[in-house]
């Protein structure tokens, strides 16, 4: 809530859990100092969460990086007097080719009838909507409200926002479909211009999404901005 996303706070508890058990498991206590640590343990750790947490070499990645990460920042506060694992090489990213939803299922996902009772799908839907026609991210679309509208000379609305990810300024001129959204959830007693929605809710909506609508495509919320992009 600082200079950290609350998601971004959870990678650090999750690194810290499985680095807890590992030293349980392998080393029978219940904490080691740094100065017992050598640079097969980042190995170990590495195999640990990969063979017997079965967890994705993506997400080791992460849990790896944050574990160097804290090892140079004890060693530059003092409380290590050996900078640990500077040499160990963090696992390569995989490279992914961004997808955007094709045309037939982007309509499928328009067109689709939800019932009035899964207000949340509804929810789930429009935001995923709006990040298709304006290329908005998840925690810029929940964020966003009536001061981020702008008129040009020529009477049409623009949106203005900082994104969180990166402090840029955007710029979208908005289509005709994406004020209809604006429009349909407005909500004067409320701040932003859409109800804001929990991320994992997001998350397991859109694979519901995908079934009802039955689209050949998985479906993830940044695909909206590949979507808009293309």
């Amino acid at each position: 809530g600082v200079d950290r996303a609350p998601t971004t706070m959870s990678t650090y508890v999750y690194t810290r859990r499985t680095l807890a058990e590992f030293i349980k498991t392998e080393f029978k206590v219940s904490d080691l100092a740094f100065g017992q640590l050598n640079e097969q343990f980042i190995r170990d750790y590495q195999d640990f969460c990969l063979e017997k947490k079965r967890l994705a070499m993506e997400t080791v990645r992460h849990y790896l990086s944050i574990l160097k990460k804290i090892c140079r920042i004890a060693y530059k506060e003092g409380h290590s007097e050996k900078y640990h694992f500077c040499h160990f090489k963090l696992p390569k990213q995989k490279e992914t080719t961004p997808k955007a939803l094709s045309r037939e299922n982007f309509e499928k996902l328009r067109d689709l009838e939800i019932p009035e009772k899964r207000r949340s799908h509804v929810i789930t839907r429009d935001l995923f909507l709006f990040a298709c026609y304006t290329g908005t991210a998840y925690a810029d679309a929940v964020s966003i409200t009536r001061e981020n509208l702008f008129q040009d000379d020529e009477g049409s609305l623009w949106l203005k926002y900082r994104r969180k990810k990166t402090d840029y300024l955007g710029r979208v001129k908005l289509l005709p479909e994406a004020l209809a959204l604006i429009e349909k959830s407005r909500d004067d007693t409320r701040a932003t211009l859409f109800p804001p929605q929990d991320y994992h809710t997001l998350r397991a909506n859109m694979k519901s999404l995908r079934l009802m609508a039955g689209l050949s495509q998985d479906l993830v919320y940044h695909m909206g901005r590949h979507s808009f992009a293309s």
